[in-house]
């Protein structure tokens, strides 16, 4: 059971801003945003959330934090009869290059020296640099060779119709390998990711105010119903509910 609502808005087809509110019983979830990266402040009001760190599920011992995550990086977390606020932003431009850009390539949770959402690209990098960072939580830190390559194969077609057996044969690798190595090592089945992938990278491009059935073929669905589908599994909640204001 949950109790949600968000709000979206863009000031260009780059740059949006995000509010969301949420009650959930237990729910375990992974997040990720494609091209897009986010930078999001939480306050957790009730219950626990714990994330993985890419060793093990830790409780971050804060109630009021940040967290950034990368284009294309992957996290984890548990939510345990919690609710929450956020407030933030993203972005399908890449963020400016600076010295720190090696720690700006994993997701990570941190303490805000700011409370406030940026309000550009240079001012994330600024707000990121002042703040502290608590903890990495990279669900792909022990992913192997093989993982890391059918995740950049995925991350690179999610979009295109791309097939597992496909995959498996450009490796030259059985199916039965690369679905063991992806689940072991990232918790979650290649087929999965996928459709993670796809149901996630959609809510950007419906908050911005595109048709759902759009969409819905943008991001790879054969049909609606799949996205539809895959939506509830994966938002726990229908893509039309995340139309901007």
């Amino acid at each position: 059971m949950q109790d949600s609502s968000w709000k979206f808005a863009f000031k260009d087809p780059h740059w949006g801003i995000f509010e969301e509110t949420r009650k959930l019983e237990t729910r375990k979830r992974f997040n990720t945003r494609g091209h897009v990266w986010f930078y999001v402040l939480m306050d957790i009001q009730e219950g626990e959330v714990l994330f993985h760190d890419g060793e093990t599920l830790r409780d971050i011992g804060l109630r009021r934090f940040g967290l950034f995550m990368p284009s294309w990086s992957l996290s984890y977390g548990e939510f345990q009869a919690a609710s929450y606020h956020s407030i933030g932003c993203w972005s399908d431009l890449p963020l400016p290059e600076t010295p720190s850009a090696e720690e700006l390539s994993r997701p990570f949770i941190f303490e805000p020296k700011d409370w406030r959402v940026p309000a550009s690209r240079e001012e994330a990098v600024s707000l990121l640099k002042a703040s502290r960072i608590i903890t990495y939580v990279d669900r792909c830190k022990k992913a192997n060779v093989v993982t890391r390559k059918i995740k950049t194969i995925l991350d690179l077609e999610y979009n295109k119709g791309v097939k597992i057996t496909a995959i498996a044969k450009k490796l030259q690798l059985s199916n039965a390998r690369i679905s063991t190595s992806f689940q072991r090592d990232l918790g979650i089945s290649p087929v999965d990711y996928r459709n993670l992938l796809r149901s996630l990278v959609s809510v950007y491009y419906i908050a911005q105010g595109k048709k759902v059935a759009d969409v819905s073929r943008t991001v790879g669905f054969e049909t609606q119903s799949r996205f539809h589908s895959s939506a509830r599994r994966f938002l726990m909640t229908s893509p039309r509910k995340f139309r901007a204001d």
